[in-house]
């Protein structure tokens, strides 16, 4: 039952939790949760690079169904005065669908977290489901978008710190200083 997908959310919402108190401790309050993404005001119509990413899936998906997509995008907290945002990406979210997206993204995008990385993982945990491919869209629409328009998105990967334990403070800082340098620990 270990490796149950409930018991795996559940976890995922544990540390879920952690995170956000955690990040709501380092900005002294001042950071929204559960943001949806919409408070940045961005025509994808034109954009070449989420357009590349659609043609690697053989433009399953249009233009329109990204908008939509985009709807139902949550963001796990959000700082504007720091244009920080942060998502927590369970193991779910490691599929060849994001091994793919991840492949297509601008060389010189900024984001903050390793996109090598998250690209070896998508290789190895190679999760499967039903949504993985809108999942993988909606998490490229949030990284490209963002840094197109000044913000910087770090990712926080399941199970590669346990948000409960002492010196999880000490850990968001060293995440936080470091993604803005490019530098990334895990």
């Amino acid at each position: 039952m270990a490796n149950s997908i409930f018991v795996r959310r559940e976890e995922e919402k544990v540390q879920i939790e952690a995170l956000k108190k955690s990040i709501r401790i380092y900005f002294e309050g001042n950071v929204d949760y559960n943001q949806r993404f919409n408070f940045i005001d961005y025509d994808i119509s034109e954009d070449e690079d989420i357009k590349k990413i659609l043609g690697a899936f053989d433009n399953r998906y249009s233009v329109d169904d990204l908008n939509n997509l985009r709807k139902d995008i949550m963001l796990t907290a959000f700082n504007k005065e720091n244009k920080l945002i942060f998502v927590y990406d369970g193991l779910g979210k490691f599929t060849k669908e994001r091994k793919i997206t991840l492949e297509n993204y601008p060389k010189d995008i900024k984001v903050g977290f390793p996109i090598d990385y998250w690209i070896e993982k998508s290789e190895t945990i190679n999760d499967s489901s039903t949504i993985a491919l809108p999942t993988a869209l909606k998490d490229s629409l949030v990284d490209i978008i963002s840094a197109k328009n000044g913000f910087m998105v770090i990712r926080i990967m399941h199970k590669e710190f346990n948000w409960l334990e002492e010196g999880a403070m000490e850990r968001l800082t060293k995440i936080i200083e470091n993604s803005k340098k490019g530098t990334f620990i895990l």
